[in-house]
């Protein structure tokens, strides 16, 4: 999933771009309601675009934007300065649907990790970053 966000003389908008594994690019754009930064309406981009994966059941997801700003605050790298990103960060940031406990079931060589329930059902993967930041 690609996402982005612009602002521009108040007629701000959000934009998310899906790739299926055979090819197919689904492209949506939303205009948002209400004035914002444009770091505001990046992290809108990105909760809309994880919105729209968790309602069309994508398990597996790679998440792209281009505002180093909020990659690096959602990987941990960045402190949130600003209190209103605040409320889109802890909204945005990889939190758990299960409760665990997890097991590691692979470790891939791009630092992601292959997780599964203890019965052996698969949670999905995860950036081994974001792994540790949560589950340390």
């Amino acid at each position: 999933m690609y996402f982005d966000g612009a602002v521009h003389r108040g007629r701000d908008g959000a934009g998310e771009v899906f790739i299926t594994y055979q090819g197919e690019v689904l492209a949506y754009s939303f205009m948002l309601t209400q004035l914002c930064s444009n770091n505001v309406s990046e992290y809108q981009a990105l909760i809309l675009g994880l919105e729209m994966a968790v309602e069309i059941k994508r398990i597996q997801l790679q998440v792209f934007g281009d505002s180093q700003l909020v990659v690096d605050q959602l990987l941990g790298s960045y402190d949130v300065k600003k209190s209103e990103l605040r409320p889109y960060h802890d909204y945005g940031k990889f939190t758990s649907k299960c409760e665990g406990p997890y097991v590691v079931q692979e470790a891939y060589s791009s630092g992601a990790y292959k997780l599964v329930d203890t019965d052996g059902m698969r949670i999905g993967h995860i950036n081994g970053k974001l792994l540790k930041n949560y589950y340390p």
